[in-house]
């Protein structure tokens, strides 16, 4: 143990070169990179120097280093706390299974909305609560789609957390704009069913004004699936270079996401052209789910081969 005299001995001290107590002096560059920290002669307890002294127990003193050469050890680089694999593909599923979407694409807004404005203005008056829950159920597809995003994220990130960056946002974006489109259907609304737009429009110019602010919610809604095309394509990338998901999900989830693009985007390049048989790449995200809540929710940490890292002291 050293007594409050050798402290206040090291306070008071110079740096040289030390050389080791036994074999030969080491080379120039030793000398350079090798310096430590020695008191001046001056009386103390211990000496400054024999065995015992303050040279020798500054000499001995072990040096701060980090790692020895060679040291390997394995750093989950890309995996995200607070979330395991197997709980991110379960919610993703329970997002796509759970999606009420379905309800309102295929069942009420067919049955509400036509190419006469006049009877669509009808259906909608008549059918008061079917209209606001088919509004309901896309308002909440939108919010299962930002779930669906951090989920997505979490079970990407150990492939390259830069891309399953890239694809949350992607559909974080197409949930935006998506969101700014489900407005006019809650504008339609308001005009039809609140008290303070009872009236603002002529009964004659409110049916061509509902039926526009439909054909709007359609335009934007088209556009914001452009954002989500692109979002599956990057999905199905990673899904191709990982290797603990499916990579011939990966190829199917970029024919799906290539094909929402093309399908929207010829809506204004070739109006008059009809591409149905796009339609059969949309059994991607069928598949997807199946996978995510089948077999996604086994998924086992132990099964990522993580990078090893190596640090050098």
């Amino acid at each position: 143990m050293v007594d409050r005299n050798t402290r206040s001995m090291r306070l008071n001290c110079v740096q040289f070169p030390v050389f080791p107590l036994f074999g030969s002096a080491p080379d120039k560059a030793h000398q350079q990179s090798e310096t430590r920290v020695r008191p001046k002669r001056c009386d103390g307890a211990y000496g400054t120097s024999g065995a015992f002294g303050a040279d020798a127990m500054l000499r001995n003193f072990p040096r701060k280093r980090s790692y020895d050469l060679g040291m390997q050890r394995q750093l989950p680089e890309n995996r995200v706390r607070g979330l395991t694999l197997r709980q991110a593909a379960l919610v993703a599923g329970l997002c796509y299974l759970l999606n009420p979407v379905t309800f309102a694409e295929y069942y009420a807004m067919p049955r509400l909305v036509v190419n006469d404005p006049a009877l669509t203005l009808a259906n909608l008056q008549a059918h008061q609560h079917l209209y606001s829950a088919s509004v309901l159920a896309y308002f909440v597809q939108l919010l299962g789609d930002v779930v669906m995003a951090w989920a997505m994220y979490v079970l990407l990130a150990p492939v390259n957390r830069a891309l399953s960056l890239l694809a949350s946002w992607l559909q974080l974006v197409y949930a935006a704009m998506s969101l700014a489109a489900v407005g006019n259907l809650a504008l339609v609304y308001r005009l039809l069913f609140a008290k303070d737009y009872t009236g603002l429009f002529p009964s004659q110019a409110l049916a061509p004004q509902v039926r526009m602010l439909i054909g709007g919610f359609r335009t934007s809604w088209s556009l914001g699936l452009v954002v989500f095309g692109i979002h599956l394509v990057v999905v199905g990338l990673l899904f191709a270079r990982s290797t603990y998901l499916p990579r011939w999900l990966g190829w199917v989830l970029m024919a799906d996401g290539s094909a929402w693009v093309i399908d929207r985007l010829t809506e204004y390049a070739v109006p008059n052209a009809a591409f149905q048989f796009l339609n059969i790449f949309y059994v991607g995200e069928v598949l997807l789910m199946v996978w995510l809540l089948g077999w996604g929710s086994r998924l086992r940490q132990a099964n990522i081969n993580l990078p090893t890292l190596q640090e050098v002291g």
